[in-house]
């Protein structure tokens, strides 16, 4: 794992905890205000989603590069 990564995986985490803090910990004011309520929820999916996509992404490349090589072996 490069710095740069973990730099941005610190970053992602901490506006993860923070974003879920708010959501977890501040009720509604009033039931207008559920739509800014559901958006932020979107906002904590969005950056697990950052966090996660890119060793998924790396992961089904290795796969892929495996059966690329077994293919090779086989004659394929």
């Amino acid at each position: 794992s490069s710095p740069g990564w973990a730099l941005l995986l610190s970053i992602l985490n901490e506006q993860i905890a923070h974003r879920t803090q708010a959501i977890i910990l501040s009720p509604l004011k009033s039931i207008d205000a559920v739509g800014e309520q559901e958006y932020a929820k979107g906002e904590v999916a969005a950056l697990k989603l950052a966090v996660q996509m890119p060793e998924a992404m790396l992961e089904a490349v290795i796969d892929e590069l495996k059966q690329l090589e077994e293919a090779l072996k086989n004659g394929s």
